[in-house]
């Protein structure tokens, strides 16, 4: 007979220069751009609770996979586009790798994973796969990322669904200039901020702390 083999969602989010964070969440949690936000305002909340960073005046550069199910779509641009017209954020800019990129930092984070896994002779829970992320995580041996973060993610909030019902209008300017690496795209944005306090905006700093958010992330 077939042995149906448990299956995760593993994803990573390296902040260069700070840290890394491993988000791990079960088969059905969608891999979306609702998933994605989470995980950025978790890296965001990180980065200002605990190393003390003020990012009011920084720029924040994302590099995502080239895929339209996860950053490369509406919602995750209007959610970059909120952090910049709420002055949370000084400017936002989204880049995709090409597809079949296998040479980046992040990938060979995963392949160093897998071969870690696979050495994993019982995991019955995902607290099991937790703790041995964790324990992979924190001989990584990268110098400047020296602090790791591994947390279950066991759900995310609809943002799809809210900016559909807030009616906040965006102007995206987009450059699509083929670079060397990435393909680049822009966010200059503008949202309706009388829209914005009929509507109580979920920005990151305000959301982050609600008591929602706490129940929508698993402690590490």
């Amino acid at each position: 007979f077939k042995i149906h083999r448990p299956k995760l969602h593993v994803s990573l989010t390296l902040v260069h220069g700070y840290f890394t964070l491993w988000t791990i969440s079960h088969p059905d949690t969608m891999k979306d751009s609702n998933a994605r936000i989470e995980t950025m305002c978790h890296a965001l909340h990180l980065l200002e609770s605990e190393h003390g960073v003020c990012l009011r005046g920084c720029s924040l550069s994302i590099h995502a996979d080239n895929t339209c199910r996860e950053v490369k779509n509406n919602p995750f641009m209007r959610w970059a586009a909120l952090q910049t017209s709420c002055s949370n954020l000084k400017s936002v800019s989204v880049r995709f790798l090409r597809s079949g990129h296998s040479h980046e930092d992040v990938d060979q984070a995963f392949g160093r994973l897998a071969r870690h896994l696979s050495r994993l002779k019982v995991a019955q829970e995902p607290d099991d796969f937790l703790d041995s992320i964790k324990q992979f995580a924190s001989g990584m041996g990268r110098p400047h990322e020296a602090h790791s973060y591994v947390t279950i993610m066991a759900q995310t909030r609809d943002w799809t669904l809210w900016f559909l019902l807030s009616n906040l209008s965006i102007h995206l300017t987009v450059t699509s200039v083929l670079q060397s690496v990435h393909f680049s795209l822009n966010v200059a944005a503008v949202f309706d901020l009388k829209s914005c306090a009929k509507e109580r905006v979920p920005c990151w700093c305000s959301s982050i702390s609600c008591g929602r958010h706490r129940l929508a992330w698993g402690t590490a």
